[in-house]
């Protein structure tokens, strides 16, 4: 497998001043999903708070997605005369393999057990199984003879 997401790449056409302050600049970094997502996701949120709480030349980072397989990493308030644009790339790819590599370590998670049924929803189930075979059953037509007797 070649990780759970990949960084395709800094989209420049999509850098655009950053909100109540022009000086600063966001850069959009697109990313694909190849697979588990949501899992995915969760782990790069995690990642992305320690590294927003530990920067502030580079802004902070967020995830935007644009589809299931289809997103960017935000770079919100990012101080271009501090640091290149290259360099907020770099930083994006190190934590998408940083979270790849975490989720490979992992061991995977198991199918959560099923909760047992209460009383009256099996009691429903074995209703409506019940009704729709019967409701199918299709008895033969009685003979003459028989209904005479």
């Amino acid at each position: 497998m070649h990780g759970m997401a990949r960084v395709v790449g800094l989209e420049t056409h999509l850098t655009s001043p950053t909100r109540n302050n022009a000086h600063l600049v966001d850069l959009w970094i697109a990313l694909e999903w190849l697979s588990c997502r949501e899992e995915w996701t969760k782990e790069f949120i995690t990642a992305v708070e320690r590294h927003n709480a530990l920067s502030s030349s580079l802004g902070c980072l967020q995830l935007v997605t644009m589809s299931e397989r289809q997103g960017w990493i935000a770079a919100r308030g990012v101080n271009l005369q501090v640091v290149d644009a290259s360099d907020v790339e770099a930083l994006a790819c190190g934590i998408v393999a940083q979270v790849n590599e975490g989720l490979a370590a992992s061991p995977a998670t198991a199918e959560p057990p099923k909760a047992e049924a209460t009383w009256p929803s099996r009691l429903r189930a074995s209703m409506a199984s019940s009704g729709a075979l019967l409701a199918g059953l299709r008895l033969p037509p009685r003979r003459r003879d028989e209904a005479d007797a």
